[in-house]
């Protein structure tokens, strides 16, 4: 018999030692619209289609961290937060540290690789979790 588990349940209860796994989103371009020429110490408008879809983990019990190149600048890091506040309902933890509790990564300029092969995983596979 074969059991099918879609991701999405196992990775909201998805523990390590007690420690919950967490979700890494990037700020600009994909929580918030980026512009080159206002990137520094500026936010964009709120891209509401991530930011539901942020709600939605966060009401499941999943833990969402910014991952941000952003997070290197202490005022930057709270521009962000407060950011989150306004939008998400929350402040969100900020961070450009690498994580082996991050279970994903959302992410505008990430190319998905297949584990130990440097394939790249094509976007149906990976949606059907071959």
């Amino acid at each position: 018999m074969k059991l099918l588990i879609k991701v999405e349940s196992v990775v909201s209860v998805f523990k390590i030692g007690g420690i919950k796994m967490s979700i890494a989103v990037d700020f600009d371009g994909v929580l918030a619209e980026y512009s080159h020429a206002k990137a520094v110490l500026f936010t964009g408008r709120p891209i509401y289609k991530m930011i539901d879809r942020v709600k939605l983990w966060i009401s499941e019990g999943r833990k969402v961290v910014i991952f941000t190149a952003r997070a290197d600048n202490p005022i930057e890091i709270a521009i962000i937060k407060r950011w989150c506040k306004k939008y998400i309902g929350e402040e969100l933890p900020v961070t450009n540290k690498k994580s082996r509790l991050f279970t994903e990564f959302w992410d505008d300029k990430a190319v998905p690789i297949k584990m130990n092969t440097g394939a790249i995983w094509d976007r149906a596979e990976k949606l059907e979790g071959k």
